[in-house]
């Protein structure tokens, strides 16, 4: 429902900065989640691993850069903006933060299922 979310919210922004707040969520936190994750696995992502592929993405240096720059942009278009849109961007981020901690907390409250092959 976070796709959902994002899509009707930009649809109504009035600035590219309430945009660039609604995505910052998911290219923080894959971000942060990742490394976490490598940092668990001692640094390497065995070929192995479940999560392998993702894991790799978001822990590319690569992957890193892209983020670095889109908050550069974030913060450049927020400069450009004027007050009651960057409150608007806050509460979008705030509000797409929310809809990623439910995302990811559905595989806590889950239970267990085996995995078919």
């Amino acid at each position: 429902h976070s796709l959902i979310f994002l899509r009707v919210s930009s649809t109504k922004a009035e600035h590219p900065v309430e945009v660039a707040a609604a995505l910052a969520p998911t290219v923080l936190l894959y971000i942060e989640g990742g490394f976490r994750v490598l940092e668990k696995l001692g640094g390497r992502v065995p070929d192995d691993h479940r999560y392998a592929a993702w894991l790799r993405l978001y822990t590319d240096p690569s992957w890193l850069e892209y983020c670095n720059e889109f908050l550069a942009r974030l913060q450049r278009l927020a400069s450009e903006a004027s007050d009651s849109q960057r409150d608007s961007a806050r509460q979008l981020f705030l509000q797409c933060v929310e809809h990623e901690v439910d995302f990811w907390q559905q595989a806590v409250d889950r239970p267990r299922q085996p995995v078919k092959s």
